[in-house]
C-alpha cells in the first residue's frame, strides 16, 4: 500500500468514525477528520529533504493552491531547525532527520477540506466497487 493510500484510509477511517457518532453532518465530520491527530506527517521524507534543501539555500517557491502544504512544510522545517541542533540529532545526515521528521505523529492531515472531502468520496465509491 502506497502512503497516499494508507493515508486516504486513515481518514477515511476517521471520517467513518465521526459519521458513528451521529447527529453530524458530512461536512462535520470531514472537518473533524482533517483536523484530527495523524499516525504521521503524510508527506515523502525525499519531498522534505527538498523542501529543507531549498530553505537553506535561500529558496523558497509558494503557490497559492497550495496552501496547506506550505503549512506542514513550515510546521516541519521549524521542527527541523529544533532538532538538527539537539545532542542527540548531531551527526545524523538530512536524510536521516527527514525520516525521523515525517514519521512522527502529526498534529492533522494538512489537508483542505474540500482536498478530504474528494479523498473521502473516492474511497466510498472504491469500496462499494
Amino acid at each position: 500500500m502506497t502512503n497516499t493510500q494508507e493515508r486516504n484510509a486513515e481518514l477515511y477511517a476517521l471520517y467513518r468514525k465521526y459519521m458513528r457518532e451521529g447527529h453530524t453532518t458530512h461536512s462535520e465530520a470531514v472537518r473533524a477528520a482533517v483536523n484530527s491527530p495523524a499516525s504521521r506527517f503524510w508527506v515523502s521524507p525525499n519531498y522534505l529533504y527538498q523542501e529543507i534543501s531549498n530553505r537553506r539555500k535561500g529558496c523558497r517557491h509558494v503557490r497559492q493552491r497550495e496552501m496547506k502544504k506550505t503549512v506542514l512544510y513550515d510546521y516541519l522545517y521549524c521542527d527541523y531547525l529544533k532538532m538538527k541542533d539537539r545532542p542527540l540529532s548531531r551527526g545524523l545526515s538530512l536524510e536521516a532527520l527527514c525520516d525521523l521528521l515525517v514519521n512522527r505523529p502529526a498534529p492533522s492531515f494538512f489537508l483542505s477540506e474540500k482536498r478530504a472531502d474528494e479523498i473521502i468520496k473516492s474511497w466510498k465509491r472504491e469500496m462499494k466497487l
